[in-house]
């Protein structure tokens, strides 16, 4: 017959319960704690290798003081996506002409050393395609604006 005894839990209130249900409770936590565990242990190396495994690229908001870095090797197939967010104003401190009104922004991929590789002016949203010449380190630039810019291989 099984003793009742009484466990403090994480509340600090006792709890009255059988030793064999006790132990089965924090078994069955443990057990999941443990599946949890190998899940991550499992995953975690395999993040920094979506480039290699086929997957990779970029999926955030960039504007005209940021850019985004990427590598892709040559003869990558590149789909880069672009969704203007806003577009900047011309006016004082800069070399525009502030009668003339911008209606869309640039956007570029460069390559680290070669420079830019394609240039577009973007309305609203567009997506392009571009094959990688020379492999190593790119960036995708927005210019005169915001954009949601993802960039896919």
């Amino acid at each position: 017959m099984d003793r009742q005894v009484e466990f403090a839990s994480e509340t600090g209130r006792g709890e009255a319960k059988t030793a064999r249900n006790y132990y089965t409770s924090v078994s069955e936590s443990l057990t999941m704690h443990r599946r949890a565990f190998l899940a991550i242990a499992t995953i975690t190396p395999l993040a920094g290798c979506a480039s290699v495994l086929g997957g990779g690229g970029v999926d955030t908001t960039l504007d005209d003081e940021t850019r985004a870095e990427f590598r892709a090797e040559e003869g990558t197939e590149l789909t880069a996506t672009v969704d203007v967010q806003k577009i900047a104003e011309t006016g004082e401190g800069t070399d525009e002409d502030p009668d003339v009104e911008r209606d869309s922004i640039g956007f570029q991929i460069q390559h680290e050393e070669e420079g830019p590789i394609e240039t577009w002016s973007v309305k609203d949203s567009e997506t392009f395609d571009v094959t990688v010449e020379n492999g190593g380190i790119h960036y995708a630039v927005v210019m005169s604006g915001t954009a949601d810019v993802t960039v896919e291989w």
